[in-house]
């Protein structure tokens, strides 16, 4: 098989030097261990140190291993927990959506051990649940008997022989390159390698519709098309011919942020008095103030708590504007009240 790049995988914490040294040695891609934040390991990577990858020009593949180095640590329960672990992991580093995270075998499997590592990457699919491709790091005989999205097949444990379904093959284990404890890795075809994105998008809404958005020194940028959604008028901005992101949004001149081919906004200048909702698993559903209810008067005691409950999405009014102060709480309605100050809540430091 043709090797396409070199690469190396390492429990080394490189720095932006470090990375470049070894991308002034032929490496393009490194691979890194997750486990920093959910465990503490030193031996995982850092939101800083994907960042310092991505600069040096290598690209990064993903490793999670915990403890597999026998029969009894593979069932179906251990992968589900493991994948969950390990998307929490990904997402904290900037890993992209759709990349690939390896899960290592490592060590010298029997053939009766096959059925408990087939369960055991089950329990992983299950527990990516479709956010990242599966990878399977092991010797010969695990990479030809195991199902998965990439294989990372390591010279141990293969007698000699590469499977041809390895997209990436560890040649040589335990060297040094440019002063760095690591293995050396061919890759022959797209691992499921990433890099940090610039700007990392997030999840966002704007009037419960999916709207793209990046995040920007951490701050929410909205895509400017939500503005057309809202009905807020605007028109970009030139300055000697040339477009570098304002816009006149509503009489006010804005920066915007020219991304991947498109102007992105701060969600502050989409609408006066627009406001941010949490998402339930994170993100922002981006709103106009709610009308208040027509069957309430200001002076009502209950007034200001039925205003809050709409402003903050955590209650509704009838089609007609009408609040019903007086009618029964189902109980799908408290709990689904509940739920929203619930997130309300979480994403907002209570």
């Amino acid at each position: 098989m043709n090797v396409i790049a070199r690469a190396v995988d390492t429990t080394v914490s490189l720095s932006g030097a470090q990375a470049r040294a070894l991308q002034r040695q032929g490496i393009a891609a490194v691979g890194r261990y997750l486990g920093r934040k959910t465990h503490g390991w030193a031996k995982a990577i850092t939101p800083a140190e994907a960042r310092a990858i991505t600069d040096a020009g290598l690209k990064i593949f993903s490793i999670w291993e915990s403890n597999p180095t026998r029969a009894g640590y593979f069932t179906r329960a251990q992968g589900v927990s493991d994948a969950r672990q390990a998307v929490e992991e990904a997402r904290w580093v900037g890993q992209p959506g759709g990349s690939t995270i390896y899960f290592t075998v490592d060590y010298d499997a029997a053939p009766a051990d096959l059925p408990a590592i087939s369960a055991y990457l089950d329990g992983v699919r299950e527990g990516l649940a479709g956010a990242y491709r599966l990878g399977v790091y092991g010797g010969l005989l695990v990479i030809h008997s195991v199902s998965a999205d990439h294989y990372w097949q390591t010279i141990a444990w293969s007698r000699g022989e590469l499977s041809a379904k390895a997209d990436v093959y560890q040649i040589e284990v335990d060297t040094v390159l440019a002063g760095m404890d690591v293995d050396i890795d061919n890759i022959y075809r797209d691992p499921g390698w990433w890099t940090v994105a610039l700007y990392p998008a997030i999840h966002a809404e704007v009037e419960g519709k999916d709207m793209a958005a990046i995040v920007v020194n951490g701050s929410t940028y909205v895509l400017y098309t939500a503005l057309d959604l809202l009905g807020t008028p605007y028109h970009l901005v030139t300055e000697n011919g040339r477009y570098t992101g304002m816009m006149n949004i509503d009489g006010v001149n804005v920066q915007g942020v020219l991304y991947d081919g498109a102007t992105y906004i701060p969600w502050t200048a989409l609408a006066p008095n627009i406001q941010a909702q949490p998402l339930p698993g994170g993100g922002w559903n981006f709103v106009l103030p709610k009308p208040p209810a027509t069957d309430v008067a200001p002076t009502d005691p209950l007034a200001a708590a039925i205003t809050f409950s709409l402003q903050h999405g955590l209650m509704t009014n009838d089609p007609g504007g009408a609040f019903h102060p007086e009618r029964p709480v189902t109980r799908g309605e408290l709990a689904t009240a509940l739920l929203r100050l619930y997130n309300t809540l979480k994403f907002n430091g209570g």
